[in-house]
Parts: structure tokens; C-alpha cells; sequence
């Protein structure tokens, strides 16, 4: 049985994985409810574990705004899971149509959805992928292994060979962890290589599903302070600075790939949904708890 705390500590999965993790934990505590504030408590806690990704926000959001008997809360998770795989499809058609026979690709990090777009292109068009290593969890050593694996050939650079990386790729795939009107968080790394790119006029198109989308006003905390082994395990007394995310405008991208085709940063807004009030609370709570 998946716990809050499994959820909480998992700093390597992407959205799809936490989603199923969450979706574990969430059916068993459904059973038991006793209550519209039992439902309200759950919820809130499944957002503050993971408090910056936006997938989990609108599960809980999902869940929280229905109000049907156990079989219902239920099934709208199986209906949010599946509306998700389906729109995971569409995208991988219209990323699809951005990559080029023989082209360069490159990526950074490992967004699950940007890994399974590339994949499934793979089986019908010939192309290489450029990917720096991601540190400090090193993800795009990660996502080198599942592509070569795939018949995918793989160039692996070093982050300081943004520049690298921009000037010798046709396209920048990404994905991110949250988007609002105002900014784009993904992956600390994403800013630089974002504004590198568009130096070289290289263009940047961020793959995202509609669960990413959320309003500019929802409170969400500051990252935490991570190990400091993930860089360097020392004696020497050192200050260390481990964020693992960090935003940017979304004007610095070409454009995003959604399930709706490819749009642009001035078409977020019609893309934001309604947050639950309780949730909106539950996250500018920790927020002031920080």
C-alpha cells in the first residue's frame, strides 16, 4: 500500500508515476470515509505532499469537488486517469509533427511525457536525441538509457554545454512541472537553456498535458533545502544552495504541445481551471508555514 509519506519523499518520479502513486493511496482511504471532511483532509494532504506539482493539485481538485457516494469518488479517479492517458495520445501526434526525419533533437531532464512522445516517434521516423545529464538527480542519464534501449541514438553532454547543446539541435523538447499565465517551473536548468536557445534561434516547445495548467494566484511554497551530498559529499564547511525546479516566462518558449495542438504563451489563460477554495487554502497555509 502506497503512503502520504511514499508520496512525499519521492524526489525522481514524473508526473505520471506520482499520479498512480497517488491514485493507490487515494482508493483505499475513499473506503473508509466517513465524511465530507474526511474527503476535504484527504485531499488537502495529497496536495501538500507534493505541493508543486500540478497534476496532483487537480486529482485532489477532482476528487474534492465530487459529490457522489464512494463508487463515484472512485471512479472519477479511474475517469482522470483515463482522460489523461487519452490526451497523452493526442499529444504524441502533434509532437510528432515537430520532429523532423534526421533531425537533432535535443531534451533535458526526463519529462515522462516528452520520453513517450519521443518513443512512440521513434517507430516510424529516424532521429537523434542530444541530452545534458541533469543534475543533481541526473535524470538525462536516466532518459539516455530508456532511449538507446529504444534504438534511439543518443549524444550525452555535460549542463555547462547549453550552448552545446542549442546550436547543434534542430529543437528543444521539455516538459514542466506546473504553468501558469506568468511562468513556467520545470527542471533548475530550464531558464538558461531557454534563453540560450533563443540566442540561437533554436526553437523550444514544452510538451505538457491540461493538468499542468494552474492559476497565477495559487500559493504554492518555497522549494525546500535538499541534501547537500547530491553535489558534493565533504568535510569542508560549505553553504550548498540544491533547488530542483525553478520558473520562467513562458514567452521564452515557441510554443506548447497540449492536446489541443500547439499554442502559445498568450493562449494559457483559457487553459486555467477553477481551483477548490479548501485546496487554494491547504497550499497558502504551508505557504506561510515556510
Amino acid at each position: 500500500m502506497v503512503s502520504l509519506k511514499d508520496i512525499q519523499i519521492d524526489n525522481r518520479s514524473g508526473a505520471s508515476e506520482l499520479l498512480t502513486k497517488a491514485a493507490q493511496f487515494l482508493k483505499p482511504q475513499i473506503q473508509r470515509l466517513r465524511d465530507a471532511e474526511d474527503r476535504r483532509r484527504i485531499c488537502m494532504d495529497l496536495v501538500v505532499a507534493q505541493p508543486r506539482m500540478a497534476p496532483m493539485i487537480h486529482l485532489a481538485n477532482r476528487v474534492i469537488h465530487s459529490n457522489g457516494d464512494r463508487a463515484e469518488l472512485l471512479q472519477s479517479i479511474d475517469h482522470f486517469l483515463e482522460s489523461r492517458k487519452q490526451s497523452m495520445k493526442t499529444i504524441q501526434n502533434h509532437a510528432a509533427a515537430l520532429i523532423r526525419p534526421n533531425s537533432r533533437v535535443g531534451i533535458y531532464s526526463r519529462s515522462s511525457l516528452v520520453m513517450q512522445c519521443l518513443k512512440a516517434c521513434a517507430e516510424h521516423v529516424t532521429f537523434s536525441v542530444a541530452v545534458c545529464e541533469s543534475r543533481p538527480m541526473l535524470e538525462g542519464r536516466t532518459a539516455a538509457q530508456e532511449l538507446t534501449h529504444a534504438g534511439v541514438p543518443v549524444t550525452m553532454m555535460i549542463d555547462a554545454a547549453f550552448s552545446v547543446l542549442t546550436r547543434n539541435s534542430d529543437i528543444i523538447l521539455i516538459g514542466a512541472d506546473s504553468i501558469s499565465p506568468a511562468a513556467v517551473t520545470n527542471k533548475i536548468g530550464s531558464r538558461p537553456l531557454c534563453l540560450i536557445a533563443k540566442a540561437d534561434d533554436t526553437p523550444v516547445y514544452c510538451i505538457i498535458t491540461p493538468d499542468k495548467f494552474i492559476p497565477d494566484n495559487l500559493q504554492q511554497p518555497p522549494e525546500p533545502a535538499h541534501n547537500p551530498a547530491e553535489i558534493w559529499e565533504t568535510d569542508l564547511s560549505l553553504n550548498f544552495e540544491t533547488p530542483y525546479f525553478e520558473s520562467f516566462p513562458p514567452e521564452l518558449l515557441t510554443g506548447l504541445v497540449t492536446d489541443a495542438g500547439v499554442i502559445t504563451a498568450s493562449d494559457i489563460q483559457k487553459h486555467i481551471p477553477d481551483i477548490h477554495p479548501d485546496l487554494k487554502l491547504a497550499l497558502a497555509n504551508l505557504n506561510s508555514h515556510q
